[in-house]
């Protein structure tokens, strides 16, 4: 009698054991399959599960500094944050900057970085509108025959997200 009592709390001691063990393997799994949020935009260059972020060559298209660069010399994300990392305006998922002031000499040629899945439509105030590609980035030059000139740039129907300041 007493050893079928012992096999019964040992099964049941296997059951939890074997249901603790289902639970920490699906959670694992669930947690490396990680999708991109508003706040997982990285200096690095993109989010876990960001392939295009980290592919990402220059967007030439108009606006940019290098539109007329043969397609060897754009460059590549990496390359591009290593020489524009600390000018730079990076736009999150929500059109968000970061950052979201800043002060730059005349002439001066800055990243505008889009981490997000989607294209986006930028507003730089007198300096008119610029286009970035999903995951893209594009070098624009910050100018003014006015000086000092604050730029306020809009991203989509975000408004005021940036004031750039450019100086003598």
């Amino acid at each position: 009698m007493e050893n079928n009592k012992n096999t019964g709390w040992i099964w049941a001691l296997v059951i939890v054991i074997v249901a603790i063990a289902i639970v920490l393997i699906v959670r694992h799994k669930n947690n490396t399959a990680v999708t991109p949020t508003a706040g997982d935009y990285s200096t690095a260059g993109g989010t876990a599960g960001d392939t295009n972020a980290l592919t990402a060559t220059e967007d030439t298209s108009a606006g940019s500094v290098d539109a007329a660069a043969a397609p060897a010399a754009l460059l590549s994300y990496a390359q591009a944050l290593a020489q524009y990392g600390s000018k730079r305006i990076q736009f999150d998922g929500v059109c968000q900057a970061t950052p979201n002031t800043a002060t730059w000499k005349n002439g001066t040629n800055i990243m505008l970085d889009n981490r997000s899945p989607m294209a986006r439509s930028l507003h730089l105030g007198t300096m008119g509108d610029v286009a970035i590609k999903a995951w893209g980035f594009k070098i624009v030059n910050f100018s003014s025959s006015l000086l000092p000139n604050v730029i306020t740039i809009d991203c989509g129907a975000s408004q005021n997200v940036a004031q750039i300041e450019i100086q003598k």
